[in-house]
């Protein structure tokens, strides 16, 4: 290989390691195959309770339809709906038997469509509601694809949605911790905002993100009460919030990871920085809810742990996370691990199932039932 092309592939690897949002997954995807602990996975996480309950695959949907998927989202009625780049238009819909219905919201700079990859910020009410942090708006759709309306709003490290209720991780303010919103007449109407000095009275934990909010990336999901639960990118920690900004519970279990203390890392011309992800592993993937449990997708992964070329790290960041932790959603108390039976980039839950949206062997949500231990 010339110079010309290790200079293009370094440049290409660094640019999808720090920049990109699809780090390699975790190594602990090789444990997915066995039946059993892993003794190596015990010795890594020793305060973790980790093993691999029975999930019994149901059903495979998407197959055919599905090419780059991003997100999901199942409602309670049990659609799919699914956030898919290789398509021309951003969301792709099945039915709850798994059959497909329609694609709808292009790809684009006009009402309705997204420049970039948004997320689910949350469902309710017939409606369906993401998010773009490039494009600054929440979108609003109909569940069966009809756009109803583009809320402008600044920039947000992440926001959770129910019902009329939006919840916002403010990205670049080094004041305000988290917003509350509430959606009326297709505008926002502001409830409270919780400063990061509020929050650090009772956790304390949070101090990092006074000096870098870009720590304040993670996902977030709300429950049917409104109450809402956050992760985080770089720490294990995982808070929940009720609708009335209080803090109910706060957890770093079972990794215990802390907030990266801020520093100006080498070559950064930023006022703010991402930590570098072969100093700090990628926690929190995904984060979900149901009536008794919260359930994190944990990623894990650092690049300076990767063994093989670069070609075979390239090949295996878009994989997704492989472990599951399971929360009471009631007091946070951390429960127990388990091994996913695939890589999953995302995950959804609803009734008696769980949907793991995998790329890894094959591309496809696959929908499993509850092991018994969380029906």
């Amino acid at each position: 290989m010339g110079q010309k092309q290790r200079f293009v592939l370094g440049v290409l690897i660094i640019c999808v390691v720090f920049w990109g949002d699809f780090i390699w997954p975790t190594a602990l995807h090789a444990f997915a195959r066995n039946a059993h602990m892993s003794p190596s996975l015990s010795q890594n996480f020793p305060n973790q309770q980790i093993g691999q309950l029975q999930f019994h695959l149901q059903q495979k949907i998407g197959v055919q339809e599905l090419l780059d998927p991003k997100e999901i989202l199942v409602t309670p009625g049990g659609d799919i709906y699914v956030i898919d780049q290789g398509s021309n238009f951003a969301i792709t819909r099945f039915d709850s038997t798994g059959k497909f219905v329609q694609r709808f919201a292009r790809w684009g700079r006009g009402p309705g469509e997204f420049q970039k990859i948004p997320v689910f910020a949350g469902y309710g009410r017939q409606k369906i509601f993401l998010f773009s942090i490039k494009d600054q708006k929440i979108g609003i759709y109909r569940t069966d694809g009809q756009f109803l309306a583009d809320l402008p709003l600044p920039s947000s490290a992440s926001a959770g949605a129910r019902d009329t209720l939006l919840y916002l991780k403010p990205l670049m303010d080094l004041q305000v911790f988290l917003r509350a919103e509430r959606i009326k007449n297709n505008s926002f109407h502001e409830r409270w905002a919780l400063t990061v000095a509020q929050a650090l009275q009772d956790a304390n934990e949070l101090r990092p993100l006074a000096k870098n909010p870009l720590l304040k990336e993670g996902p977030i999901c709300v429950d049917e009460s409104g109450n809402v639960y956050l992760a985080f990118k770089f720490s294990s920690l995982l808070i929940g919030f009720s609708r009335q900004g209080k803090i109910i519970f706060k957890n770093t279990m079972p990794y215990q990871i802390e907030f990266p203390v801020y520093v100006k890392y080498p070559g950064e011309q930023a006022t703010y920085s991402i930590p570098p992800a072969n100093m700090y592993p990628y926690v929190s993937l995904d984060l979900k809810t149901d009536s008794k449990y919260l359930y994190r997708l944990y990623y894990g992964y650092r690049t300076d742990k990767f063994q093989g070329s670069p070609f075979k790290l390239i090949e295996k960041m878009d994989d997704g996370g492989t472990v599951l932790d399971v929360y009471d959603k009631k007091n946070g108390q951390y429960l127990f691990s388990t091994v996913l039976p695939v890589p999953a980039k995302r995950i959804a839950i609803q009734g008696d199932y769980i949907y793991l949206l995998s790329v890894a062997p094959e591309v496809a949500i696959l929908k499993y039932r509850k092991p018994g231990e969380l029906r």
